[in-house]
């Protein structure tokens, strides 16, 4: 629930962003504003999508936690 809160929260944001730009208020500031929430949109669309409800830090430390674990078995076959 958290990520899919976040992802509605981030398109807001960037449809709010790209309204400024279309009206010529704080262009630049609104246009780096929309990328953020667009980036943070599409990162927390995908893990709500892929299923999990945690935050992309967790979700980056299960990434590296598994990449290590299939280091350390493909290393233990070897022997």
């Amino acid at each position: 629930m958290k990520s899919k809160k976040i992802t509605l929260v981030s398109i807001v944001g960037c449809i709010v962003c790209l309204v400024l730009v279309k009206l010529d208020i704080l262009a630049l500031l609104a246009m780096l504003g929309a990328v953020f929430f667009l980036f943070f949109a599409v990162v927390h669309g995908g893990l709500s999508a892929a299923g999990r409800e945690d935050d992309l830090f967790g979700a980056f430390q299960d990434s590296k936690k598994q990449s290590s674990n299939s280091l350390v078995d493909f290393f233990r076959s070897k022997k």
